[in-house]
C-alpha cells in the first residue's frame, strides 16, 4: 500500500523545479524505513534521473552504501543493511527476473526504482513488488512560469536574450512542460537567437518545424 508523505512544492536547490524537489522529499522519506519499495516515476525528460542523482549524491556524503537494485540482489549482501539503499533508473526497462531479484532484496534494504509510467504497470503486475511498494513519487511537467525560467536561464548561458512572452507559451506547449524537450529547444532557438534578434512565436514554431526531432 502507498501511504501519504510530505509533499513541499517550493522550489528547491540545485536548478530542480518544484515538482522534481516535492519528489526527492518524498523519496528521501521513503528510504528511512528500513526496507520495502519506494517508486519514483514521470515521463521521459521530466527530471527523474536529476533526481536520484541528488539523492545519490546526498546518500554517498552520508556514508550510506549504494547498491544497484537488480544487480546486488542476487549477490553479497552489506553488513549493516540499515546503512545500504539500493537504486535502478529506467526500472521500466528490468526483465521479470530482475523484478524478482528487487523483490527479494526489499525485504532487506530499501530500494528506490525510477521510471516511467509504465513501471507502475510491471510493479502492479508483480504480487510482490506491490505489496512491498511504500510510497510513490511523481516528477510532473513543468508549470507555465517554471518553463519560462528554465528557457530564460539556458539561453542566457548561451548569451542569448529571452523570446518575446508568446514565444515562451509556445516553447513550454511544443515541449508539454518536459524539462528535458525544454531544454533541447532552448539549445535549437539559442542557435538562432544568437543573431541578437528577439525571436517571435512563429520563429519557434519555425525552428522547430525545420530542426526538431520531428522534423524530416
Amino acid at each position: 500500500m502507498v501511504e501519504s508523505a510530505p509533499d513541499d512544492r517550493r522550489p528547491g536547490p540545485g536548478g530542480l523545479t518544484a515538482s522534481q524537489e516535492a519528489a526527492l522529499a518524498r523519496v528521501r522519506f521513503g528510504i528511512e524505513r528500513p526496507a520495502g519499495i519506494v517508486l519514483l516515476v514521470g515521463p521521459a525528460g521530466a527530471g527523474k534521473t536529476h533526481v536520484l542523482g541528488i539523492l545519490t549524491a546526498e546518500l554517498s556524503a552520508r556514508g550510506v552504501a549504494l547498491l544497484h537494485a537488480a544487480g546486488d540482489a542476487a549477490g553479497a549482501r552489506p553488513a549493516a543493511p540499515e546503512r545500504a539503499v539500493a537504486l535502478a533508473d529506467d526500472a521500466h526497462d528490468l526483465s521479470d527476473g530482475e523484478l524478482g531479484a528487487v523483490a527479494a532484496l526489499a525485504r532487506s534494504v530499501p530500494v528506490v526504482l525510477s521510471g516511467r509510467g509504465r513501471l507502475l504497470t510491471l510493479v502492479d503486475r508483480h504480487g510482490r513488488l506491490a505489496a512491498d511498494s511504500r510510497l510513490r513519487a511523481v516528477v510532473t511537467p513543468c508549470t507555465p512560469d517554471e518553463s519560462r525560467r528554465l528557457v530564460e536561464v539556458r539561453l542566457a548561458a548561451a548569451g542569448c536574450g529571452s523570446p518575446d512572452p508568446e514565444a515562451l507559451r509556445v516553447m513550454h506547449e511544443i515541449a508539454a512542460g518536459i524539462p528535458g524537450r525544454l531544454l533541447r529547444l532552448a539549445d535549437l532557438v539559442a542557435v538562432v537567437a544568437a543573431t541578437g534578434r528577439r525571436l517571435s512565436a512563429d520563429d519557434v514554431e519555425a525552428i522547430h518545424g525545420r530542426l526538431g526531432p520531428d522534423a524530416a
